[in-house]
């Protein structure tokens, strides 16, 4: 890569083929960037597998006075060390430019992904965190990262990775006050999104068979799939399935390609359901994603009781009823009964709105790098130069 001009901001990502919601995020974002301010920000794809080329083309960029903005985790780079101390290894080749570092996750992050990411941590110039839950956990239990860097930190919002304008024509909103009851038909529950530990996969299935206990005929329908690097995860969700006797209930999709498909898929359920041991929060995308549609949602709590404070659709939403709440340790039949209670009172919600959280996050974004650029770089232990 030759000589880059100084305003742009060079942002790295796998194009690995596994459902990695952190590298959709990228692309929509500098989409949304580019409309704004054409020509500031770059994807550019590097994989684990070329190291040399990794921190090569990130250090030649550092050196022609750009802007590098990593983000982690992304999944496409599984469980290699290189991200989380390849900016290290670039600064230590050069001291020109700036690095910006996006953390989509923090409180739940495996404690060795959390050591891996610290060195890229001490050398970033910024951080910004995507949802008030992240970011008061890094600034309270961040206790190896630089301080200016906790007090500092910029809390982002996402918007969702799949917007309405893949959408094919309306569906007509389904009635689900007889869903799964003697002689009715079946329940149509859908989850959307990469199923792994913090989605609660199993969780969903011990609702599942909650719900056949209960009476109610009911589907999940399941548009995601396991990461590849992480196959244990998928052999333990295929024996529950099994030792549960669902397996005639689940409609497994799998990963879906086109964004109109997966629209499509969701808006064909009576209502999502989503559980999230950390809670519901602004930094999962998926439950963006259902938001945007008229299906009722049932969803884990927030641990941040001012986590949605932006969004006054859903509060209100949540206050009206469209969307259900549960703990997010509920077990099974509470899961259960939540979803039958709502099925049968036939809940309406109206979609929100979200692209505005992409031009705020977009705007967010120019404003933050005209910032770092402008003022001396952060060394080593928080001094300025």
């Amino acid at each position: 890569m030759t000589s880059v001009p100084k305003p742009l901001v060079l942002a790295p990502t796998s194009a690995k083929p596994v459902t990695c919601g952190v590298s959709d995020y990228l692309h929509r974002l500098a989409a949304y960037v580019e409309a704004q301010e054409p020509g500031l920000m770059q994807v550019v794809i590097l994989e684990t597998e070329r190291p040399m080329q990794f921190i090569g083309t990130l250090v030649r960029h550092l050196r022609a006075g750009g802007i590098v903005h990593m983000n982690l985790p992304v999944e496409g780079w599984g469980q290699h060390l290189l991200p989380g101390a390849v900016l290290a290894l670039a600064r230590c080749l050069t001291q020109r430019g700036r690095i910006v570092l996006t953390l989509h996750e923090w409180l739940s992050l495996h404690p060795l992904r959390y050591a891996s990411e610290l060195p890229d941590i001490q050398m970033a110039d910024a951080v910004v965190l995507v949802s008030r839950q992240q970011m008061r956990a890094f600034q309270t239990q961040g206790r190896l990262v630089p301080s200016q860097l906790r007090d500092e930190a910029r809390l982002i919002p996402i918007g969702p990775n799949i917007m309405p304008e893949a959408a094919p024509e309306p569906i007509p909103q389904r009635s689900i006050a007889q869903a799964g009851r003697n002689g009715g038909r079946r329940l149509v529950i859908g989850y959307f999104g990469v199923l792994y530990t913090s989605k609660q996969p199993i969780l969903m299935l011990e609702a599942l068979a909650a719900l056949a206990r209960r009476g109610v005929d009911a589907e999940l329908r399941i548009c995601g799939d396991f990461l590849h690097d992480k196959p244990q995860e998928k052999a333990s969700f295929n024996a529950a399935v099994d030792r549960l006797g669902v397996r005639d209930r689940l409609d497994m999709r799998g990963r879906i390609e086109q964004q109109a498909d997966v629209l499509s898929a969701l808006a064909e359920t009576d209502l999502n359901l989503l559980l999230f041991s950390d809670g519901a929060s602004t930094r999962r995308s998926s439950l963006l994603t259902c938001l945007q549609l008229d299906r009722p949602v049932v969803t884990t709590q927030p641990q941040e009781t001012d986590e949605f404070a932006d969004w006054p659709q859903l509060a209100g939403q949540i206050a009206g009823g469209g969307i259900r709440l549960v703990a997010p340790d509920a077990d099974g039949a509470t899961v259960a009964a939540a979803i039958d209670t709502f099925a049968a009172s036939e809940p309406r919600r109206d979609p929100v709105d979200l692209e505005a959280l992409w031009q705020a996050a977009a705007t967010a974004h120019r404003e933050l790098y005209a910032e770092v650029t402008a003022r001396p770089r952060r060394r080593l232990f928080g001094r300025r130069r």
